[in-house]
């Protein structure tokens, strides 16, 4: 058993943490020399990874903070009124850009110390390097990119339009220069563009196996999980593109790389992740899955350790600590339609799939294929509840405060399975099969499903999209996204798509039903506010801007929401991006 403290100092260039792209006069120093830091033997570039990921450590919680605190699901406890830590929320919430800049948050040097790190990395590290024929520093090399990558994605998504630079900057003149340097600065498209080709290289190559590390007396963790799938990766690229661009081919793409990766890994939306109403009434089924980050639903993390004693500790349970969910958040919770379907005589374990036979796309008349269906049983007893399971036990709705406790954990999540079949949704549903996206929400994935619940030939499309991300071949195990809190949703006829809008029309349905799934299944984990941003640039500035007004006002008008102050700052897409101030 390894252990380690991630404190772990890092052989790669520090970056001159102090001087990180200042603008102030300096001489001309050099920062590092080059014979300093060779990469010779495989430890080296062991201990060069790990000490990039100490570095993530320190800015993967600001994007949590970032995310969250400026968005719709939480609100300031009003039972604190001053301290740092509440006026500090406080801005965060007003999204008044003039005042956020507490360094708390507010730090873009530390992304580019991240950043120059991998630039070094990748510049020293001899991709020609063999040894027993293979590579030494292949493994590697897509880990660090992988790492660079994600940093530039977190800079663009808060900071808007940034410095640029893919070569390592090993003197302060150089830092200036680049600081300075406007026409060298890149926003989300181009970065996007950038390290799609960048990433492409790695998608098939396996990451490296550090064993295990123990970041305390109850935490030990397999090193493998620390780094980003590449995959991944790049259908978030192809999906902030495709939102920028608008083009329906980055969402294919998008969906490709979710669809390929889940597929590969066999990642499903399983039956047993269901959650179920504890109700005398409804045959007194026990909802009592854990929808946290643990478990078989963790695909990537950034590890944090229990104590000092191991490493760096994450300080964002005493920050949300801060913090509740808000009014928005709980209307949203307390009006969802939770389903009950009780066992009928036919049905005696009440399962929620059923075969059938098809013949018109995985079969044929003579050898016609079984395929695996959501149960929708209108004749079963049928008991309808409000609330949604997944953040709360819903025995006294009215008193429920919605506490920020998701951060017990000192696990940072940055790929969760539900996640990724949320953004799988997000791309195949703006590549325009909207049908298909809901199936995924309301059913579950599969064969049988989409045949049975095909709507106006959309499955005709996907089959000569020259795609395949929607077939789940053999997959008889999803089911829809939605059940993980609202119980039997494939029997809910209050969850229905509007086969009567235009497919535009129905588009827009699916992206709002997606907008509330990803509140319910992922609200605190930093992702809120980038969602909302994403989905303006396709929607408009007011579907952001009425989001996060509305967050403690749910109860006004759409005319009252856009009279206040909020609405109006964030109608203006500047103040989605914070000023990269020197602090």
């Amino acid at each position: 058993m390894k252990k380690i403290k991630l404190s772990i100092k890092t052989i790669l260039p520090a970056m001159a943490v102090a001087m990180m792209m200042a603008s102030c006069d300096v001489e001309t120093t050099t920062v590092m020399f080059d014979e300093d830091h060779n990469f010779t033997q495989a430890s080296d570039t062991v201990f060069s990874v790990l000490g990039i990921m100490n570095q993530v450590q320190q800015v993967a919680e600001r994007t949590v903070l970032l995310g969250e605190a400026r968005a719709d699901l939480v609100q300031v406890n009003p039972n604190y009124s001053s301290g740092n830590t509440v006026l500090m929320l406080r801005d965060l919430q007003n999204n008044d850009k003039e005042h956020m800049t507490d360094t708390t948050y507010n730090r873009y040097r530390d992304f580019y110390s991240v950043i120059n790190n991998c630039n070094y990395y990748l510049a020293k590290a001899d991709p020609n390097f063999i040894r027993g024929n293979k590579p030494v520093f292949g493994k590697e090399r897509a880990v660090v990119s992988a790492y660079r990558a994600w940093a530039y994605l977190q800079l663009a998504e808060i900071y808007g339009k940034v410095p640029f630079y893919t070569q390592p900057l090993l003197s302060y003149s150089d830092i200036e220069n680049v600081a300075k340097d406007e026409s060298n600065r890149k926003g989300m498209e181009d970065i996007c563009s950038y390290f799609i080709e960048d990433l492409k290289q790695y998608v098939d190559v396996e990451y490296p196996n550090y064993g295990d590390f123990t970041y305390g007396a109850n935490a030990t963790y397999n090193s493998q999980k620390f780094f980003l799938p590449v995959r991944l990766l790049l259908g978030d690229l192809y999906l902030w593109r495709g939102s920028c661009t608008g083009s329906q081919q980055d969402y294919l793409m998008a969906a490709d790389c979710y669809g390929e990766y889940l597929k590969l890994n066999k990642k499903y939306i399983t039956q047993t992740s269901s959650s179920y109403y504890k109700d005398a009434e409804m045959d007194s089924k026990v909802s009592g899955w854990n929808w946290g980050t643990s478990g078989s639903e963790q695909i990537s993390f950034v590890p944090y350790a229990e104590s000092s004693n191991y490493g760096n500790v994450s300080s964002l349970r005493q920050t949300f600590a801060y913090m509740l969910g808000s009014e928005s958040l709980k209307e949203m919770v307390d009006t969802a339609t939770y389903t009950y379907t009780g066992k009928v005589a036919s049905d005696e374990n009440n399962t929620r799939m059923e075969l059938s036979l098809d013949t018109r796309y995985f079969g044929t008349e003579d050898k016609p294929a079984m395929l695996w269906k959501a149960v929708v049983d209108e004749d079963a007893n049928i008991s309808i509840a409000k609330g949604d399971l997944r953040l709360y036990q819903l025995t006294n709705v009215a008193n429920a405060d919605l506490n920020v406790n998701k951060w017990n954990s000192a696990l940072l999540p940055t790929y969760r399975t539900t996640g990724v079949y949320l953004r799988f949704a997000e791309a195949i549903n703006r590549a325009g099969f909207p049908n298909t996206a809901f199936i995924i929400l309301k059913y579950g994935l599969s064969r049988g499903n989409l045949v049975a619940f095909d709507a106006n030939g959309e499955l005709d499309k996907l089959m000569q999209s020259g795609y395949d991300f929607w077939d789940m071949g053999n997959n008889t195990e999803n089911v829809g996204i939605h059940s993980r809190g609202c119980g039997n949703v494939e029997s809910n006829s209050h969850y229905v798509l509007d086969h009567s809008l235009s497919q535009d029309g129905q588009i827009n349905q699916v992206e709002d039903y997606i907008t509330d799934e990803l509140a319910l299944e992922r609200s605190y984990e930093g992702c809120r506010f980038f969602d909302l941003m994403r989905f303006a640039m396709r929607r408009g500035e007011s579907y952001l801007a009425s989001h996060v007004a509305r967050r403690n006002h749910p109860e006004m008008s759409e005319s009252q929401i856009e009279a206040t102050v909020l609405y109006q700052t964030l109608m203006n897409k500047d103040n989605w991006y914070l000023n990269m101030v020197e602090n």
